[in-house]
């Protein structure tokens, strides 16, 4: 999937986020949270503002980057370097069609100079001769 064709709710997904967009302080419930300490109440909302924080810098850097992008793209289409855009389509279905390919067998795969088969018409194998 091209990230450029996520909208927000799937951004968060693709970083990890929590996709319900409730805090994890706040999804413990007011009885779970009466029995831990305040200070470490208080640190869970720093660590969630944090993380807020960076994921807002995350998707602003990441629109940054898509914009470059779009304009370097568009430039090559007025320049007529580019006339379409390549769609990679992960399927495994197209890979299992091609065979692998074999590995050659190991060994000399060169004539020595000097040395030649020389093979009869009866079939029955070659004879290696000196010359």
């Amino acid at each position: 999937m091209d990230p450029s064709a996520m909208n927000p709710s799937e951004e968060g997904k693709a970083l990890g986020m929590d996709p319900s967009g409730q805090a994890s302080w706040e999804a413990l419930g007011e009885e779970t949270l009466a029995n831990f300490p305040q200070d470490l109440i208080d640190k869970l909302k720093a660590y969630e503002d944090e993380r807020e924080a960076e994921k807002a810098s995350f998707i602003e850097i990441q629109n940054h980057i898509r914009g470059e992008r779009d304009g370097i793209l568009n430039q090559y289409y007025t320049k007529g370097y580019a006339e379409y855009e390549v769609v990679v389509d992960d399927d495994g279905e197209e890979d299992s069609k091609v065979p692998p390919r074999v590995v050659a067998p190991p060994g000399r795969r060169r004539f020595r100079n000097g040395v030649t088969v020389k093979k009869n018409q009866s079939g029955g194998g070659g004879s290696v001769r000196k010359i």
